[in-house]
């Protein structure tokens, strides 16, 4: 929702010090996990960074939604952000790697030069 779509804004504001390589999401608590992904996805393309990163999604029970954040989990402007197109070749239908299993391989590529940013 809202705090990844921030955290992703910073990291994308500092491109010129960082390389963004992931994009792990979960399920918060006020959008599905479609949702949440597709968010993700789109705060990648409307930043402009991140267009070869691999995409990863884990799953979990949906706690009941109090509506705080609106449906999409971002105030009801997750439409104004980019189409989703193409991200390391996930498209809008495209099932996204399980992201644990992301998070490893990212780990076994990186090593201790990798830093998980976790909001």
């Amino acid at each position: 929702g809202i705090d990844d779509t921030f955290a992703l804004l910073w990291i994308c504001a500092r491109y010129d010090i960082l390389q963004l390589v992931a994009l792990t999401v979960i399920p918060g608590n006020s959008a599905s996990p479609a949702q949440i992904l597709s968010n993700g996805v789109r705060a990648l393309r409307f930043f402009e960074c991140g267009t070869n990163v691999s995409v990863g999604a884990g799953t979990r029970e949906l706690k009941e939604s109090d509506g705080f954040f609106g449906e999409d989990g971002l105030l009801g402007l997750s439409d104004t952000l980019k189409s989703t197109a193409v991200v390391s070749g996930l498209e809008d239908n495209a099932v996204p790697m399980d992201a644990s299993e992301l998070i490893l391989r990212s780990i076994d590529e990186y090593g201790p030069e990798l830093v998980i940013v976790s909001v």
